[in-house]
């Protein structure tokens, strides 16, 4: 988190039940989102993951919903999302499914209840369900700073959290909180180190933690 330390390893590839590697995705509806997303990035002037991850454009490009309720289903896009960002999704699956005869499917697809909640995952629900990152810690015996890093990695992965529920757990920063959110908008958000540095270790990276969430989350 303080970024004094380069941290890699293999990303492996998904396989179904017979071993067999599973890339069924549309490689050309795929790139074409991953420029849309690009696009949208940039006018918004935050990282492409932010608007969706990888992992969500691939799922699209398997699925190819062609309406709003599928649309719902796949990993990643919430209410939110959906609302904001549905119409110029389907907008170009559609052109991009007319124009290469591709299927496009109006059915809810099964992709969700085939994968198993993963814990990351149950703990955004239960953050946006109302409960904050104290009751979580105290209902569910973890660290604050393991939920942090799950909403996090919530995030990155294109989920959204809601921002109004984490005032209570920054009682401490409630004065500050402008010129931290200013300290976020100049340094970004991939690393917290920066941030520390522009706020001249005023705040400590536990917090800053936390304060993150804050300036990624939706009102």
């Amino acid at each position: 988190m303080k970024g004094e330390k380069t941290v890699t390893g293999t990303i492996h590839e998904i396989r179904n039940d017979s071993g067999a590697v599973t890339s069924e995705y549309n490689g050309g509806l795929f790139e074409l989102l991953r420029e849309t997303r690009r696009k949208l990035a940039a006018k918004e002037n935050v990282p492409p993951y932010i608007i969706f991850s990888d992992k969500t454009l691939r799922e699209i490009s398997t699925v190819c919903p062609g309406n709003r309720l599928s649309l719902s289903e796949i990993h990643g896009i919430g209410s939110h999302k959906l609302e904001k960002y549905g119409d110029i999704l389907l907008a170009e699956i559609n052109k991009y499914c007319s124009e290469n005869d591709v299927r496009r499917n109006s059915e809810i697809p099964k992709l969700k209840a085939s994968l198993k909640p993963v814990r990351y995952i149950q703990v955004a629900e239960m953050f946006n369900s109302g409960k904050s990152i104290s009751d979580i810690e105290e209902k569910e015996n973890i660290q604050q700073r393991t939920i942090v890093s799950y909403l996090y990695k919530y995030i990155q992965e294109g989920g959204s959290i809601r921002k109004d529920l984490f005032i209570s757990d920054i009682p401490s920063e409630r004065e500050n909180l402008s010129q931290i959110m200013n300290a976020f908008h100049h340094a970004g958000t991939e690393r917290l180190k920066p941030v520390f540095e522009e706020l001249d270790g005023s705040v400590d990276y536990d917090t800053l933690g936390i304060c993150r969430l804050y300036y990624l989350g939706i009102d």
